[in-house]
């Protein structure tokens, strides 16, 4: 394998991805999610090999460079059996996220290349598809308020800076991946899921947020977001 990008910032690159991955349950740690989205921000749209060296994984999330090829290193044998689950058009897939990865003894970076079956939702996207700059992720150190983040720029109209999202609450606790203790009982989802990330959010990314469960007798089946970005 050889990469194609040479090393460079990825902090105002773009990350797209369509819609339909953006509410799946992702399978991912904090630190894969990081691998992942930088890997798409640097892939631009092309779909191929792609480098991240532990220098630009340090910049961009704000790390030391000693601290971000351990990282990068033991994330990497554990991410190539990763997968994400996919419901489109009726069909539930279980795709692994990447075809292979490489990751030299003292080269200080990592190399992957993405399955072939996820380059439709990740390339030459024209419609349907969720778009935000990376250094909005920087400073997250919850899955959570990153997922969260990707829901909530999703239904962000184009150009504009607020918006609102209804969701059910099966959907959520999918795209959350939820445990079955947060599934039973909604004051886990509520205290472990919903209220850390929109808090980290706010202080971290500047977002103005409120929110509610929707009720359907005693039952919370939907949640009601509305938000701003500052």
């Amino acid at each position: 394998m050889t990469a194609t990008k040479e090393q460079g910032s990825l902090v105002c690159k773009n990350v797209v991805i369509a819609n339909v991955i953006n509410r799946s349950a992702h399978g991912l740690t904090l630190v894969e999610k990081r691998i992942l989205m930088a890997a798409i921000a640097k892939m631009e749209g092309v779909f191929q090999p792609v480098k991240i060296t532990c220098l630009e994984y340090a910049e961009t999330y704000g790390i030391i460079p000693r601290v971000a090829y351990q990282q990068l290193k033991e994330s990497a044998q554990s991410f190539r059996k990763r997968y994400i689950a996919v419901k489109d058009a009726g069909v539930n897939w279980e795709i692994n996220w990447l075809s292979a990865i490489a990751y030299p003894d003292h080269m200080g970076y990592i190399e992957i290349e993405f399955n072939y079956k996820l380059m439709p939702y990740l390339c030459d996207l024209e419609a349907k598809f969720t778009h935000y700059k990376l250094n909005q992720t920087c400073a997250l150190r919850s899955i959570y308020s990153w997922r969260i983040l990707e829901l909530f720029e999703q239904m962000l109209p184009k150009s504009k800076k607020s918006g609102w999202l209804i969701i059910k609450l099966d959907d959520f606790h999918h795209a959350m991946q939820a445990t079955t203790t947060h599934r039973k009982n909604f004051n886990q989802t509520k205290t472990k899921i919903i209220e850390p990330a929109l808090n980290e959010l706010v202080k971290k990314d500047n977002w103005e947020i409120n929110w509610e469960p929707i009720k359907e007798g005693r039952k919370v089946e939907r949640l009601s977001f509305s938000f701003k970005k500052k």
